[in-house]
């Protein structure tokens, strides 16, 4: 399938070949898709360009979950997250008779809405799913990726959790080509009510329909934790990093037991009112406005709570934009979503409003 990521008028977009013959004009899932709001489905508009036809998908201000769980781990409490918001999904696509096996799985399809996260009793706040209207007439559906990665991802000292993921897991190989979505509602060994103050889950979304057949063991509050207090870092505690406030001249090293650090690389701040210096020690960094994710925090309205990577790969230092709504530069051309650049020296980067200069 092809896939290409757009940045336009400070909207970030999925940008998908539409599958299938579309014989003049849309078809039915088409219309579905571009004219209706489907609760967990990830809303996309129907683009013809200089004769190049594309659905665009609209993914400002989210993440996937490979850039997501790209150094914390998976948690009981999203994967509770993750069955409840399936089941939103599957429900939306069978009120409009939609063939669930267009609903793409593999991790980076699935998107967390990073906007919506503070204003939600559920740390991740919204999982959203691509639908991509007649998938299957051109290409197998492949599950594979997800359980891969959520045995990589997930937090290998909580047993309860690992043993659900199996459990999802040997569903998927029971079943081999039958396997829906639905399989893993049935698969998953707990409960998900919605809004339950003892599991710890928001309402995902009000779902509807019979939730009777289901067999599932209810969580308790003690088995169930927010997924903010799980950092499962390789980095420093989060009383070790600093935080750039508004023309706070600071100077940070991240730091990292007794590694030695050969070379200091740093980001050196432009203007008056950007007095801050980032110095970076060890890669990969994100930088970002939410400590839970970012290891170099920047309090700036501007700039996303993960907006940029900075890398290092054979002693070449990079940037990856992080699908930041606010954008990401590098002299003064902006990076598209995900795409990531070599870092030189003296280039002028800049991250939402602020500006600096990489030595």
């Amino acid at each position: 399938m092809e896939k290409e990521y757009i940045s336009s008028y400070n909207r970030n977009y999925l940008k998908i070949k539409p599958q299938g013959e579309l014989q003049g004009k849309l078809r039915y899932q088409y219309q579905i898709l571009t004219g209706k709001k489907l609760d967990g489905i990830l809303g996309a508009d129907f683009h013809i360009h200089n004769g190049e036809s594309g659905l665009y998908y609209d993914i400002t201000g989210k993440v996937n979950l490979p850039t997501l769980f790209s150094k914390k781990k998976i948690s009981l409490n999203f994967m509770n997250c993750f069955i409840s918001s399936l089941e939103t999904a599957l429900w939306s696509l069978e009120q409009y008779l939609l063939d669930e096996r267009n609903l793409m799985l593999q991790p980076e399809y699935l998107y967390v809405d990073m906007d919506n996260m503070q204003n939600q009793s559920s740390p991740e706040g919204s999982l959203y799913f691509v639908y991509c209207p007649y998938f299957t007439e051109t290409e197998e559906r492949d599950v594979e990726p997800l359980f891969t990665f959520l045995l990589e991802k997930a937090e290998e000292e909580d047993a309860e959790l690992m043993d659900a993921i199996f459990n999802l897991y040997a569903a998927w190989e029971n079943h081999g080509e039958q396997f829906r979505g639905e399989s893993l509602l049935h698969a998953w060994p707990m409960e998900t009510s919605s809004g339950t103050e003892e599991a710890g889950v928001r309402d995902a979304t009000g779902v509807k329909g019979d939730k009777g057949n289901k067999e599932r063991e209810k969580l308790s509050g003690e088995n169930t934790y927010a997924m903010v207090r799980e950092e499962n870092m390789h980095y420093e505690e989060k009383a070790d990093r600093k935080t750039y406030g508004n023309g706070a001249e600071k100077e940070d090293r991240m730091l990292y037991g007794n590694d030695e650090v050969k070379e200091e690389r740093k980001l050196y701040g432009n203007g008056r009112q950007n007095r801050r210096v980032l110095t970076l020690t060890r890669f990969p960094a994100i930088i970002g406005r939410k400590p839970e994710y970012a290891d170099l925090v920047i309090n700036e309205p501007s700039v996303d709570s993960m907006h940029v990577k900075i890398l290092e790969e054979d002693g070449h230092i990079y940037m990856e934009d992080m699908n930041a709504a606010a954008g990401t530069f590098k002299n003064g051309i902006q990076l598209r979503p995900y795409e990531r650049v070599e870092l030189l020296r003296e280039d002028e980067v800049k991250f939402g409003k602020l500006e600096f200069t990489y030595r």
